[in-house]
């Protein structure tokens, strides 16, 4: 499982002016459209299966305020998904891993950023 982050402490003044209500919400918006472009490239890259490892393929907010985060990834180990997930990126003795999370990974958490950011400004300026 990876977790996305973005610093939200340089906007800590501007949101303390928010209720409390309002600033987890926003940051629930903005980790949220971050995350869901994470999980449409894991989606993307997952290796050949029958169906089961993207099912598991989820998003799921963790903590509170400004430590607040989004898991991004396989959060649900019915049927053993995690496990298989876990062989597809690092391999086995037999087997090389695809590295397919790592892959999604770095090709898009830029975008996950840009979108974070777009997100919070947006939502500040309304």
């Amino acid at each position: 499982v990876m977790a996305l982050e973005f610093n939200f402490g340089d906007l800590e003044q501007k949101l303390n002016n928010l209720s409390r209500k309002a600033s987890n919400k926003l940051t629930d918006k903005a980790l949220q459209a971050g995350g869901d472009i994470v999980l449409e490239e894991m989606n993307k890259n997952v290796p050949v299966d029958t169906g089961l490892l993207k099912s598991r393929l989820d998003t799921k907010f963790k903590g509170s305020n400004i430590n607040r985060k989004i898991d991004v990834g396989i959060l649900n180990n019915k049927d053993r998904a995690a496990t298989y997930g876990y062989y597809q990126e690092h391999g086995t003795r037999r087997m090389t891993g695809k590295k397919w999370i790592k892959k999604s990974w770095q090709k898009s958490i830029k975008e996950a950023s840009d979108e974070i950011g777009k997100v919070v400004v947006n939502e500040i300026l309304k």
